[in-house]
């Protein structure tokens, strides 16, 4: 069973990401403090993180900046998925290592969750 981790503290968003994701057979782990995450990937290992970019705390640009320095998450796809928009916002997280830069408005959630089931079978 592959697993997901959604970082986000959205509680609709993980809620509704993660509970479409669990119903198509993944394991999802959820985590809304950012600062949770880097024990979360090393315990646990995900085939895949999606990631917000607006949270309290560390951001995302801090939390992939962190991933980058730890070399804690090699090999595994980054996903960030954001409300921010802007081509300076998608160079920027693709160069802090990120695969991939989602709008949340450019997609509904059946449009999300099979680019996520793409996504993974792809890492095969």
């Amino acid at each position: 069973m592959k697993k997901i981790l959604i970082i986000d503290d959205d509680t609709n968003v993980r809620d509704l990401v993660g509970g479409v994701l669990e119903k198509e057979g993944y394991k999802v782990l959820l985590v809304k403090e950012s600062r949770e995450c880097f024990d979360v990937i090393v315990k646990n290992k995900p085939d895949l993180i999606l990631l917000d970019l607006i949270m309290p705390g560390l951001d995302g640009f801090m939390v992939l900046e962190e991933l980058k320095k730890r070399q804690i998450a090699v090999g595994i796809p980054i996903v960030v998925l954001t409300a921010l928009s802007g081509d300076f916002n998608a160079q920027k997280v693709l160069d802090l290592g990120a695969e991939e830069f989602w709008v949340k408005s450019d997609y509904d959630l059946g449009q999300i969750v099979d680019k996520i089931k793409a996504k993974l079978a792809d890492k095969k």
